[in-house]
């Protein structure tokens, strides 16, 4: 199974300790992720926090050709899901938006020759943040507007002997940053910041050894949440948006983590519980509260 989560939620009501009582259930919240049982099946779902109320609003099969799709992420208003994908016959990824109704399928781009992916919509609603490659095959972050026009390049970053990325984009809640990782400066890769003008560069994380992966950034602009490997094994770790205060929330295989909008907690995928932790077997989601402590495990099947 493939997932990809953001959370869509308010506040909550009170706080249910794990495991003597349902997981959460004081929080009214929303998921969304793609089941992909196979290459040619993919189904993208949306359940609530507690793991009730599960619904697919899109399912792509084919019998032909392989189809593909990934990073599914709501809005900022939590009425549209954006995504980027491979219909049947195509060779690279395009950008897509969906109602959360599951009405609405829209393609963005209709660029066959260009790759298109982690598109992330503004919180104003009115532009695209994703990677594509540049004439030199550099991952760089681009913007769009809602239909696609007015594409603007970001990054134009170059690096020498090694092919450069910018990957995962994701806006903060305000609209005036972008966080992504890229290995402009080392081989591993790390999290940095940019306005969506390009201008105010920033470094956030270090790391030489391992890549930090997947940042995702709380709801007041304050913390990073993220995915980084000890020992080739990921966990999920904290750091303020300054660079300091890194903390290791998770001690087991897990990956790809999104902040609940109250700050409170973190779901994210880990095959934990498969049997002798095999990734084969697929992944499952997790919650975890942002201090480390009350791990539940979603049951969303």
């Amino acid at each position: 199974m493939s997932l990809s989560l953001l959370f869509s939620c308010s506040k909550p009501d009170q706080e249910i300790t794990p495991p003597t009582q349902p997981p959460l259930q004081g929080l009214s919240c929303e998921i969304c992720y793609f089941n992909s049982k196979s290459m040619r099946v993919f189904e993208l779902t949306t359940m609530k926090y507690d793991g009730s109320d599960s619904r697919i609003i899109l399912k792509d099969s084919s019998t032909n050709t392989d189809v593909f799709y990934e990073w599914a992420k709501w809005s900022f208003d939590k009425n549209k899901i954006i995504f980027s994908g491979r219909k049947h016959g195509d060779s690279l990824t395009e950008i897509f938006i969906i109602n959360k109704d599951g009405t609405g399928l829209r393609q963005v781009t209709n660029t066959p020759s260009t790759l298109e992916a982690y598109p992330g919509l503004s919180p104003n609603g009115q532009l695209i943040v994703y990677v594509a490659q540049d004439q030199l095959g550099n991952s760089q972050l681009y913007t769009c507007d809602i239909n696609g026009g007015n594409v603007h390049q970001v990054t134009k970053f170059s690096v020498t002997y090694r092919k450069l990325f910018c990957l995962r984009p994701i806006w903060s809640s305000d609209g005036t940053t972008i966080y992504f990782n890229s290995n402009k400066d080392t081989t591993a890769f790390n999290i940095y910041s940019i306005k969506s003008d390009g201008s105010n560069l920033k470094r956030i994380t270090t790391n030489t050894v391992a890549s930090d992966w997947g940042p995702n950034i709380s709801m007041d602009g304050m913390k990073i949440v993220f995915y980084s490997a000890i020992n080739s094994i990921p966990y999920i770790f904290t750091v303020n948006t300054d660079g300091t205060n890194r903390k290791q929330l998770t001690t087991f295989f897990s990956g790809d983590p999104v902040w609940s909008p109250d700050g409170n907690y973190v779901a994210f995928m880990s095959n934990k519980d498969k049997p002798a932790n095999d990734w084969a077997q697929g992944q499952d989601i997790y919650t975890i509260k942002a201090d480390g402590t009350e791990l539940t495990h979603i049951d969303w099947k």
